[in-house]
């Protein structure tokens, strides 16, 4: 039994490889089945899997360790976890657009442009929040630095 035991951003760095092998495999035959670019509509170009805006391989990776974290360590037996990520994958039609090269370039642009704008919005929202307060609690600061972890790491 292989395990894992670190921070989240170690698990990303030492694992995400394996997982990115996990998603060619199980995306593999869901491309062949397609059988086109589902922007473009284009057959002759080579396909390639891409995750639906919100459903990206950090998020699901993040829900998935949900169960295994205590604190900042994740402890994680990676049978489990990979069997467990291939499952927040079905059904794939609802995880993965399959797209040619210049769609998918395209559709992650557009994504973190989305993402971009949020993090500004969000940051408009608590600077203002922040400037009609006389002061803030240890708690408001520790949710605010939540949520911007949360919508950076979707970047």
């Amino acid at each position: 039994m292989a395990s894992f035991v670190g921070t989240f951003d170690e698990f990303i760095k030492y694992i995400n490889p394996r997982v990115k092998s996990v998603v060619n495999g199980i995306s593999r035959a869901y491309k062949q089945e397609i059988g086109r670019c589902e922007h473009c509509d284009s057959i002759g170009a080579t396909l390639e899997a891409a995750h639906v805006t919100g459903r990206e391989r950090p998020v699901i990776i993040e829900e998935v360790l949900q169960d295994y974290v205590n604190g900042e360590v994740v402890t994680v037996d990676l049978e489990v976890l990979e069997n467990r990520f291939i499952q927040a994958h079905d059904p794939i039609s609802k995880v993965i657009k399959v797209l040619c090269r210049p769609c998918h370039v395209q559709y992650d642009n557009q994504t973190q442009s989305a993402v971009e704008q949020e993090v500004i919005q969000t940051t408009v929202e608590v600077e203002d929040t922040l400037a009609e307060q006389e002061s803030i609690t240890n708690a408001e600061i520790t949710h605010m630095q939540l949520i911007n972890s949360l919508i950076f790491r979707r970047i």
